[in-house]
């Protein structure tokens, strides 16, 4: 499974909310399947999700899953050693705190940022907000 570092999971929870100079930066870095994940989260386009299985990115397939309120794919992610994508949700979705002292303890501080950017995502699509700065 591949790992990423802490300014790209920023820059994902950045393209979440919309930067696109976020997704450039992705993108020119040879990160494609993180935008793809962004599109994904964004729009839900089975594009974007049928490029993640089809390239082998299962981390990133099952955290879509997993948005989607799928728990086979949220236990999928924790057997797997993917807890800090597992964790991100957990914290995005449920508010699970619990889940941010894990991520924080286990040096994954951009992935509480990243959930941060889904919720406010999630947040913004459900009250039709502007994106604003978190």
């Amino acid at each position: 499974m591949k790992k990423y570092s802490h300014n790209t999971i920023l820059a994902l929870g950045n393209a979440i909310l919309g930067d696109a100079e976020a997704e450039n930066w992705l993108e020119q870095h040879g990160f494609p399947e993180l935008v793809h994940l962004s599109d994904f989260i964004l729009h839900e386009t089975p594009g974007s999700y049928q490029y993640l299985a089809d390239h082998n990115h299962l981390q990133l397939a099952a955290f879509c899953d997993a948005f989607k309120g799928n728990g086979k794919a949220m236990a999928w992610l924790l057997r797997t050693k993917n807890r800090e994508w597992a964790a991100t949700l957990k914290l995005a979705l449920d508010e699970d705190y619990d889940a941010r002292d894990w991520l924080m303890a286990n040096e994954f501080s951009a992935f509480v940022y990243l959930a941060k950017c889904i919720e406010r995502f999630i947040r913004m699509y459900n009250t039709h907000d502007d994106i604003a700065p978190i």
